[in-house]
């Protein structure tokens, strides 16, 4: 099996996930949609800091100060769970995430990627490069945002490969997603002959 080179050209965000103990989005077992990967990133009651990351673009999430997920966000709707604190959510599939198996306490510190020791840690949405990046050796090397997604890329498919997901001629496939009756967001992937 061949490994999928990441394409993390519309990687421009990173947010930091504080799920207490443990890990936040680690099993796609719980995911409701296991074999996409695809999960409720949520959000606490910020409408304007979940609506920033549009459609396709990815954030970088960070927890305990190692980098978890890369993620795409699916769609431009922000959700409202109705919870008192992280109320709200955008729907995301993670294209890089450890897998099963790995100890995600021996992921590297963000530093040995981002170059900085320690990020905003609210849980809200920051367009990278962040203040403290900009000054680190790190971000001087790559220079700009192109030059830091090829490095987190190379970085990431090093430490774990991802498998690279079968393909089947002459089908290609888009989703749509929509929101049933009890406001849930749902997808289906629509295929089309060439």
């Amino acid at each position: 099996m061949g490994f999928l080179k990441m394409d993390l050209s519309q990687l421009k965000w990173l947010k930091n996930v504080n799920p207490g103990s443990g890990w936040a989005y680690a099993d796609p077992a719980e995911m409701p949609l296991p074999e996409a990967k695809i999960f409720r990133l949520e959000w606490k009651k910020d409408r304007a800091d979940a609506q920033k990351p549009n459609k396709g673009d990815l954030i970088a999430l960070v927890q305990h100060a190692r980098v978890t997920h890369i993620v795409e966000v699916l769609d431009d709707t922000v959700y409202d769970t109705k919870k008192a604190e992280w109320g709200l959510y955008r729907v995301v599939k993670a294209i890089w995430m450890p897998p099963k198996g790995f100890n995600w306490a021996q992921l590297p510190h963000q530093e040995e990627i981002f170059g900085v020791k320690h990020l905003p840690s609210s849980g809200h949405t920051y367009a990278i490069p962040i203040p403290s990046m900009r000054s680190s050796p790190a971000w001087q090397e790559y220079s700009d945002l192109q030059g830091f997604q090829e490095h987190v890329s190379e970085y990431l498919e090093l430490l774990c490969p991802q498998p690279q997901k079968k393909r089947y001629r002459g089908l290609q496939g888009r989703m749509q997603s929509s929101v049933n009756p009890s406001g849930e967001p749902t997808f289906t992937i629509v295929e089309e002959n060439q």
